[in-house]
Order: structure tokens, then C-alpha cells, then sequence
């Protein structure tokens, strides 16, 4: 099973899990806010709303397209075709902005790095298998609108 995908596939899922590792190790300032949690529950909540309309099953850690997938279009997808990985910034992004640590900031640079390269391999992947992925792109953004 492991050796059933390509080894950037795996090497940047385990950046991703490394950054996520980097951006959550706490600070031991006492200088903590609050407020940047907001910013996580936003993740949280996103990635609720996300599995709600693309059930577990239909998606994977991984860029490639799991067999038997559907293209899910409602919900969050309405409007942004990887709010899963919009969803993982946020969280990744409240808490390394609660912790303030340069570890933190390093991480949350890696989980951005592997979410770009990811939605750039997997945008691929999706126009390959679902005929009407060329159409649905032209309606939405990938993950930030107008940015991304």
C-alpha cells in the first residue's frame, strides 16, 4: 500500500505533518492572546462544514485521487474547490500566531508549502479523472479568492 504512490506524494504529506508538529509546539511566553484561537475554531468549523459535504472516504491525505471518488460541488465547494486545505492553514495558522515561536512560524511555512505543492499535484489529478473538473474551476478559486 505504501509503495502504491509516488514518493513526493509521501514526502509532502510527512512536511505536512512536520509543520503541523513545528506550529504546535507551545511557547513558554506568558504573553499569550486569545485571540488568534479565533482563528483556529474558523479552521475547525470549515473542516467540519468540508467533511459534512465530502464524506470520509471520499478524500485522502494524499494528492491522489482516491478510486471511486466523487466531485463533491456543494457546501464550501460552492465557491472554493480545497477548502479542506483552507481549513488546515487556519487552524495551523491561529495557533502558531497564539504560540509566536520561530519553530512555529517555520511550521507553519512548511504546512503552506506542502498545501501549495499538493493542490498544484492534485488540480492535475482532478482534471484527469472528472470530465467536468475544466468547468468547475473556471467557477470557483483554489483556496483564497482573488489570491489563490
Amino acid at each position: 500500500m505504501i509503495f502504491d504512490r509516488p514518493l513526493g506524494s509521501h514526502l509532502l504529506v510527512l512536511t505536512q505533518g512536520a509543520g503541523m508538529l513545528l506550529a504546535t509546539v507551545p511557547n513558554n511566553s506568558l504573553h499569550h492572546h486569545p485571540a488568534p484561537l479565533m482563528l483556529s475554531l474558523a479552521g475547525l468549523v470549515l473542516a467540519l462544514w468540508t467533511v459534512y459535504h465530502n464524506r470520509i472516504g471520499n478524500f485522502s491525505v494524499y494528492p491522489e485521487i482516491k478510486q471511486g471518488a466523487r466531485l463533491i460541488t456543494s457546501g464550501p465547494y460552492r465557491r472554493i474547490r480545497h477548502p479542506m486545505y483552507l481549513s488546515l492553514f487556519l487552524l495551523m495558522a491561529g495557533i502558531t500566531i497564539f504560540n509566536h515561536g520561530w519553530y512555529n512560524w517555520t511550521g507553519l511555512l512548511l504546512v503552506a508549502m506542502a498545501i501549495v505543492l499538493k493542490i498544484e499535484k492534485e488540480e492535475k489529478y482532478l482534471l484527469h479523472t472528472f470530465p467536468g473538473y475544466a468547468e468547475y474551476r473556471q467557477k470557483t478559486c483554489k483556496v483564497f479568492w482573488p489570491v489563490y
